[in-house]
């Protein structure tokens, strides 16, 4: 097939600079790459680091690339900016919708996929008349959402990346026969097989017998980190379990987040028994992971799905989440402890947290467990997946 692929508009592909969803559409290339099963067009953005990759190496992907900083780029943009009254989203990505628009007009696809924007799935359908699918990694597309109706009219199918996201599709009437589940994967290698040595614990003051608990993620209050925190204060009376919290908060100034200052009063509480590591580059996670003894996914929200579940079982940890969209299909009873969301969720993550402590064959049936799960989710099953439901709709 001849496949065109348009990127979300704001990272790069290649995924040069990270991104989940950049990083599955390489999967995606170089899965076709090793196959030689299609031709893939990418419409993306260009970045000045593309100067340094050497493209002939790719010879079924051809590249069509936007730079946005250019001058010619940033006049039409402006003019489009004032000619218009409304963006679905704003004028920097609508904008965008509308220049991958205009070259996919000229271009011969027989399949399109919009990665994660469905507002760019009407755009693109007035200028393309074949087989258009969204490839939805959000909850943003369900009865009441924002021309919800008429995206899923416009699509050809929609391929979810959970059951969750599906059934939240399809409390639209137009959505009948569209959708179809395609499970997002990571390279299971680079958790399995750690030769990164730049991370340990004594980079983040853990001692070799400690017991670490790992939060990876952004810091605000749909992650549960709050209650997570609340769960670990009443944990006194074992010094060598540690909390690692992985990742960064959304905003830096304390004075205008109260969520945050929360947190750190909580965290103030607990000395160094509470590490805050802030960002942390993803080349570096397979290591913290590998270096800690149970992952904690407290969400208190709807997770689409959990790709930090994928990474923490790929690494062999056992795992406590909650029961939160996507969550159940990801991880199952053999590798984890799900919770509900409830006003027993402080209590209950205490609880869990030291029954998990307190037995060493739980913790390595559990470990063994998780690296089996895991495998569900490689890169190479979420691509050969993912073509597969193209074929066959």
């Amino acid at each position: 097939m001849n496949i065109a692929i348009i990127t979300t508009g704001i990272l790069p592909v290649p995924a040069i600079k990270g991104g989940a969803v950049e990083t599955l559409i390489d999967f995606l290339i170089n899965y076709n790459e090793e196959h030689q099963e299609h031709n893939i067009t990418i419409f993306g953005v260009y970045d000045k680091e593309f100067e340094k990759i050497d493209f002939t190496n790719y010879k079924r992907t051809k590249f069509v690339l936007i730079n946005n900083n250019s001058f010619i780029t940033k006049v039409k943009r402006k003019v489009f900016q004032y000619s218009h009254r409304s963006f679905f989203y704003n004028y920097y990505l609508d904008f965008f919708a509308k220049e991958v628009s205009k070259r996919i007009a000229s271009g011969d696809y027989e399949v399109l996929i919009s990665e994660n924007r469905p507002g760019f799935v009407l755009p693109l359908r007035k200028t393309y008349h074949g087989k258009l699918f969204l490839h939805l990694h959000y909850d943003n597309l369900y009865k009441g959402a924002k021309l919800a109706e008429e995206v899923v009219s416009a699509c050809t199918g929609v391929l979810a990346v959970s059951s969750y996201i599906k059934q939240r599709v399809c409390t639209l009437d137009s959505s009948i026969d569209k959708v179809n589940v395609v499970y997002n994967g990571i390279d299971l290698e680079k958790f399995r097989n750690i030769s990164d040595q730049s991370v340990s614990r004594t980079q983040f003051r853990l001692k070799e017998e400690d017991f670490v608990i790992v939060y990876t993620g952004r810091i605000e209050p749909i992650k549960g980190i709050k209650e997570l925190l609340e769960a670990f204060s009443a944990i006194k009376d074992f010094p060598d379990i540690k909390l690692l919290i992985v990742g960064s908060a959304s905003v830096n100034d304390l004075s205008k987040n109260e969520y945050l200052v929360d947190i750190y009063k909580i965290s103030s509480n607990l000395g160094e028994r509470v590490i805050f590591t802030g960002y942390q580059p993803y080349k570096h996670i397979p290591g913290i992971l590998r270096f800690c003894n149970l992952s904690v996914i407290p969400s208190t929200c709807e997770e689409a799905f959990p790709l930090t579940a994928i990474e923490s079982m790929a690494a062999g940890l056992p795992i406590i989440a909650t029961q939160s969209g996507g969550m159940p299909e990801a991880v199952n009873s053999n590798c984890s402890i799900i919770l509900k969301k409830d006003e027993h969720l402080v209590h209950n993550l205490t609880k869990s947290i030291l029954t998990i402590y307190n037995d060493r064959n739980l913790q390595q049936s559990m470990s063994k467990h998780a690296i089996e799960q895991s495998k569900k989710f490689s890169k190479e099953n979420f691509a050969f997946n993912f073509f597969t439901a193209l074929k066959n709709h």
